[in-house]
């Protein structure tokens, strides 16, 4: 029997970037109303999409939603977390600079991703106008060089950057295995607090799988931002929200994590959903920490977890056609995927 978890929806989330940099600004907001007006009139910023973006922005900077402040950092080290995502050339830049500039915005879970966007949207304007680097806070990586320079794509996916994912995998962790040949492997996201949800973790995969774990996870990402923003859509003032602990998801719900349309056949993973506690906590040196929700297999499952790893979850989440990465795509990230069709502005689509 499906059971239901009740999750709470927090007041207001918030999105931290912070634009590394050596050049100092005297008033940083100033310099981000001058960028956004600028954007108003460059040929190709445009309306639409890009031009709703731009208001939103300016109007969260005008209710002070959306702050910026400058600061001389302390002498301190980014470089946990960040080797992840960040080049060699980035991560020399991140280590020298003397200047940050922390763009933040806070707001309403129904108000995302819009409030998201319009601080990743400030930080790529600063970030231009100071030559620096973005490193979002959150998923704790910085942009790729090849991200736009100035305009914040309005067309939301969650692929594009908004969404870590940390794995960790033991030293020696094959002396550590379980009796159904499983690790003390664990993967957990980085990226759906700032929109409201909890984060969501799975373990004991075997170490050759550990792609099909991320792919798992950015897949159920997908399928619980959709249908929170659906229930946000209509409650807006929603202070918590009812998840099925039996969940499936699927290779369409994969192919949309990265803004694609499917093209395949939709194979299918049914999976259990508890909350993160207990044996299910995740220990101390895993990085970004612990989650809120935690992937199982479904409860009529009694099998060897690494066989249902195999032979259940590796044939739903196939390797990518050989087709180009999606915009914006983190390098070092496992299984590029690909294709760019399919994206509306503003919240992913529905759909299963």
């Amino acid at each position: 029997m499906n059971g239901e978890l009740e999750i709470p929806i927090p007041a207001q989330v918030a999105s931290h970037f912070v634009v590394v940099t050596n050049d100092t600004i005297s008033d940083p907001t100033a310099r981000l109303h001058q960028g956004l007006a600028a954007l108003d009139t460059r040929a190709g910023a445009g309306g639409g999409a890009e031009g709703a973006l731009r208001h939103c922005a300016v109007g969260f900077l005008q209710e002070e939603r959306l702050v910026v402040h400058g600061h001389h950092p302390p002498a301190t080290s980014w470089q946990h977390g960040l080797h992840l995502a960040a080049s060699a050339d980035q991560l020399a830049f991140i280590t020298r600079a003397g200047y940050h500039l922390v763009i933040s915005s806070l707001a309403e879970p129904h108000l995302q991703p819009l409030a998201a966007q319009s601080a990743r949207l400030a930080a790529r304007l600063l970030a231009r106008a100071t030559h620096g680097v973005i490193i979002d806070q959150t998923t704790q990586r910085a942009l790729p060089d090849s991200a736009p320079a100035t305009q914040e794509p309005a067309t939301f996916t969650l692929g594009d950057n908004w969404l870590a994912v940390a794995i960790h995998i033991p030293v020696h962790s094959t002396v550590h295995s379980g009796l159904d040949g499983s690790s003390q492997t664990r993967a957990l996201t980085r990226g759906l607090a700032r929109f409201g949800l909890p984060e969501v973790e799975t373990a004991g995969f075997p170490e050759d799988a550990a792609s099909c774990a991320v792919d798992l996870l950015h897949a159920l990402a997908w399928r619980l931002l959709t249908r929170h923003w659906s229930h946000l859509t209509d409650d807006p003032g929603a202070t918590t929200c009812l998840l099925g602990t039996d969940q499936q998801v699927s290779t369409a719900d994969l192919q949309r994590f990265w803004g694609a349309t499917p093209t395949r056949p939709a194979g299918q993973v049914h999976l259990r959903l508890t909350k993160a506690g207990g044996d299910h906590a995740a220990p101390p040196q895993v990085p970004y920490g612990r989650s809120g929700l935690h992937v199982m297999p479904p409860p009529d499952y009694h099998g060897a977890l690494a066989t249902w790893w195999r032979t259940t979850v590796a044939p739903a989440m196939p390797a990518p056609d050989s087709t180009p990465d999606t915009p914006g795509r983190s390098p070092g990230s496992p299984r590029h995927r690909a294709g760019t069709a399919g994206k509306r502005a503003g919240r992913p689509n529905h759909g299963s």
